[in-house]
């Protein structure tokens, strides 16, 4: 009973700035409500003062993200879902993947970030790959 009025505290109002979704990832509980973590994907994508939220966030942030992402996508029951979010799920990896990375090298990247981070990035590569559905860069490569 405890564990549902904690999920219940961790519940935020729909995203509506940028602050908000740095609020919402910094909860430890956030992404256990699936659903209203998928809308504040989905939020990444819209416009805030004129530029989209995700050009609003700080690489720490996308850090926090991409691990929650990769939660959520093993702790998902309905494959349904993830198929449905595929393409939020490929727009999400690169978006991640550009702050994350940033102006560094892919083995620079390897060699600074955290075993988390990467692991949470790589497997979001690899659900991404299962999708066989776009043409995708070797791991840890932008887009061109």
């Amino acid at each position: 009973m405890k564990r549902s009025t904690q999920l219940q505290t961790q519940t935020i109002k729909m995203a509506s700035t940028p602050q908000d979704v740095v609020k919402a990832v910094n909860m430890p509980n956030f992404s256990q409500n699936h659903d209203q973590f998928w809308q504040m994907l989905n939020f990444l994508f819209t416009q805030y003062n004129d530029e989209f939220i995700h050009t609003q966030l700080d690489t720490q942030t996308f850090r926090k993200i991409i691990c929650q992402l990769h939660q959520v996508v093993e702790n998902t029951t309905d494959y349904d879902i993830i198929i449905k979010n595929s393409e939020l799920i490929y727009h999400v990896y690169f978006v991640a993947l550009a702050s994350i990375r940033g102006g560094r090298t892919n083995s620079e990247m390897h060699g600074y970030e955290t075993p988390e981070v990467l692991r949470s990035l790589y497997q979001t590569y690899r659900l991404l790959l299962k999708f066989e559905r776009y043409n995708l860069p070797c791991f840890g490569h932008l887009r061109s």
